[in-house]
């Protein structure tokens, strides 16, 4: 009897141990589904990024690129702008414009990165070059999807802004008022705003700013 109670205790205690591999097999499995790196190149050839997802659940993203090759203008983490076109999405191409004047107005402080299918680069690259040929796209170096990674939908523009730290704040699915993204790049980048606005008066002159302090009437003029 005791015999057998050691052989049974024995089995169960191999059922509870396979037991719980699985379930950390499960989780571990689980863990690596949320997570994958994407390459990209484009713009001009010797400029790489690789966009790696850290969390699906909050979308929580990390920007790296190589050092010598860097798509950044500086190696200070900045706010980025992330947006998606392609030429059988409409509402990316309707959207492009607003994304170029938020570029024109914030490049010094935001990465903007605009991402096409591998295929429609050249094509989507030479519209926009009509446009603002210092805004460069971006594509895949292989045939993996950022966008279908998220869950996101192909055929609807989607924005999403991200603070310094890769953590999403939050995304646009559709067309969205240009006023609405650009105020919320506004509050992520107050503070290099505030410190610019401050510099550029202290390098006026004295005429330059007493017209600022008393700006000539309306009569006078």
């Amino acid at each position: 009897m005791a015999g057998f109670q050691k052989i049974w205790q024995g089995i169960c205690g191999g059922v509870i141990i396979c037991v719980a591999c699985m379930v950390l097999f499960a989780c571990s499995d689980e863990t690596d589904r949320d997570k994958d790196v994407f390459d990209f190149k484009g713009g001009s050839t010797d400029k790489i990024l690789n966009i790696e997802v850290i969390n699906t659940q909050n979308e929580s993203l990390s920007f790296k690129t190589n050092q010598a090759q860097s798509i950044f203008q500086n190696d200070a983490q900045r706010p980025t702008l992330l947006f998606f076109i392609s030429q059988n999405c409409q509402e990316c191409q309707d959207e492009l414009l607003h994304i170029l004047d938020l570029y024109n107005k914030y490049q010094e402080f935001i990465s903007i990165i605009a991402i096409s299918p591998k295929e429609e680069l050249a094509a989507l690259q030479g519209e926009i070059d009509v446009i603002n040929p210092r805004f460069k796209l971006y594509a895949p170096t292989d045939g993996k999807s950022l966008l279908n990674f998220l869950n996101k939908d192909d055929k609807q523009s989607y924005i999403a802004l991200y603070d310094k730290q890769g953590e999403k704040v939050i995304d646009y699915v559709g067309l969205v008022p240009e006023e609405m993204v650009e105020l919320d790049i506004r509050y992520q980048i107050q503070d290099q705003l505030d410190a610019k606005a401050q510099y550029e008066l202290q390098t006026l002159s004295p005429e330059e700013q007493e017209l600022l302090e008393n700006p000539p009437s309306q009569e006078a003029q």
